[in-house]
């Protein structure tokens, strides 16, 4: 007689859980209060998207900017009141709302918010500082992080290493019926020492090559509004980098705006769609079709795969919480593989489940409930930058004690929104 399965789940159930990385046991051990760990920047969306969802500009720069400071700093200007069609005068509108969240940022840091939203799962690839400086609102001054130089040393015979000196490019000459090889490296230098200097007093190739720079140049360097005209300095992030304010640079926000401005009938059609899956296919279509035609600034970040599937999640699960729009889903009938093609999931968190598996199957697995798949591997990665820094077994041993849900409770009324997991384990200093 077979013997009875005494064990929480059933035998297929059990071999996943027997495969389950940490991420993952300490997901499904703080299912209890997975409502204290949302990452603030959805629900600051969440927050923000019914006033604007007609209009796709600020649907996508709510998603952008992230910080719940920054947002009300940025809806403080006006930003979020009906827009038209795009004029001259609204990019310089637009350019003066990010301005203000510059300005916001130095008076007024967000520094915890910062913190929380640097880490990982919360899409560290946008925020506030990268929108700003990405529409070229205000720019960093000066090489901030040098390239450190090594010695490149190569092991002899007796294992001993011997200093390699870096190779430089040769130009072979003829000269006299003899063939010589010249560095390219010491080509101008010696241009200097040798041949007859010209009525103004420099060798022939240097004043060629002051006649090639002075071409390149600009010729009329104040007509350009995209030069640093302000001077006006700012300091912004937890490292207090140095920025420095441009004054009606529209080079890089008129092409976003007209390429949302062109797919705003799209954005029409995907708000009228009622069918999840292809809700989901139109809007990731759109955000494609916004970023090839905002200019290549802009086009580079907004088609990064982790970018441009953070903007499609917040945006589907807005739009399913509305309720009035008509949307609705079967979690049933979304597998694991729609919600790896889907959403972000950078450290493959969602591989070690069978691909056989609807998100409900997993949805209640992980959190005993069939809607939150949605977030599964958003979660997985909030725990995978705390399992980096802190001990596992003292992290777990909170989360089933008790006291971990305390603190996360205590840091959502002290902040006045939840905070992420690894702001939570530091502040109970379990290293």
């Amino acid at each position: 007689m077979r013997p009875k399965n005494t064990r929480e789940h059933c035998h297929k159930h059990n071999v996943v859980n027997a495969v389950l990385t940490w991420e993952w046991r300490i997901t499904r051990a703080t299912r209890g209060f997975v409502d204290a760990l949302v990452p603030c920047d959805l629900v600051a969306y969440l927050a923000w998207f019914p006033q604007c969802r007609e209009d796709l500009v600020k649907v996508i720069m709510l998603a952008l900017i992230k910080e719940p400071s920054s947002i009300e700093a940025w809806a403080a200007t006006d930003a979020l009141e009906p827009s038209t069609r795009w004029t001259p005068e609204r990019s310089q509108e637009f350019h003066r709302s990010l301005t203000h969240v510059a300005q916001f940022a130095h008076q007024r840091p967000p520094v915890m918010e910062w913190k929380m939203l640097s880490t990982q799962g919360v899409a560290r690839f946008m925020g506030s500082l990268k929108t700003i400086s990405t529409f070229r609102i205000a720019l960093p001054v000066g090489n901030w992080k040098k390239k450190k130089l090594t010695k490149k040393t190569t092991k002899t015979a007796q294992g001993q290493s011997q200093y390699r000196s870096p190779k430089t490019s040769t130009r072979r000459i003829k000269v006299g019926g003899h063939v010589r090889s010249r560095s390219s490296a010491g080509k101008f230098a010696r241009s200097l020492m040798s041949g007859p200097a010209t009525s103004s007093g420099a060798a022939p190739e240097l004043q060629g090559r002051r006649q090639r720079l002075r071409r390149k140049q600009p010729q009329n360097s104040e007509a350009l509004p995209n030069r640093r005209a302000t001077g006006e300095t700012v300091f912004l992030g937890l490292t207090k980098r140095k920025y420095v304010l441009t004054a009606g640079d529209v080079t890089t926000v008129s092409p976003f705006l007209r390429a949302c401005e062109g797919a705003a009938e799209d954005w029409k059609k995907c708000l009228a769609e009622v069918e999840f899956l292809r809700f989901i296919d139109q809007v990731s279509a759109l955000v494609m079709k916004v970023a090839q035609n905002s200019g290549p600034t802009v086009e580079r970040w907004l088609r990064i795969g982790y970018v441009a599937k953070s903007i499609v999640r917040k945006i589907a699960i807005a739009a399913l919480l509305m309720g009035d729009a008509g949307l609705k889903v079967d979690w049933e009938e979304v597998t694991v593989v729609d919600l790896r093609r889907m959403f972000p999931d950078q450290g493959q968190h969602l591989e070690i489940f069978p691909q056989t598996w609807s998100a409900a199957d997993l949805s209640r697995f992980m959190f005993d409930r069939p809607d939150l798949a949605i977030l599964a591997s958003c979660y997985a990665c909030l725990w995978h930058d705390v399992r980096e820094k802190f001990s596992e077994k003292k992290v777990m041993a909170a989360a089933l004690g008790g006291s971990l849900e305390r603190q996360a409770r205590e840091v959502q009324k002290l902040c006045g929104h939840c905070g992420v997991p690894a702001w939570i384990v530091a502040c109970m200093d379990l290293k």
